[in-house]
């Protein structure tokens, strides 16, 4: 994150990564990251005990989902992002900047 943070200073492209810089956004996107990992652990668990876990399974789904959409959004904003730079690299400054 420090290295993004420094690369960011110097290059308008790495801006994406820190768009939820503040606090709270930062907060949020980082517990829906853990989410998103805690179905594939609980998975593996369930792969290699042999047994299932006592999570219900709608709301195991609904985290899944509402974390794992929500952090595709930004996903999809940096892939804009590097698609605008390839293919229309002489306005990407104009279109894409920081402020």
């Amino acid at each position: 994150m420090v290295a993004i943070y420094r690369l960011s200073k110097n290059a308008v492209v790495f801006i994406l990564f820190l768009s939820h810089t503040e606090a709270m956004n930062a907060f949020f996107k980082g517990v829906g990251n853990i989410f998103s990992l805690c179905q594939y652990i609980w998975l593996a668990v369930e792969i290699l005990l042999n047994t299932k876990l006592t999570i219900p399974g709608h709301i195991s789904t609904f985290l899944f989902r509402f974390c794992f959409y929500s952090n595709h959004l930004n996903v999809i904003l940096i892939s804009m992002n590097r698609c605008y730079a390839l293919f229309y690299p002489l306005a990407y400054n104009y279109v894409w900047t920081k402020k």
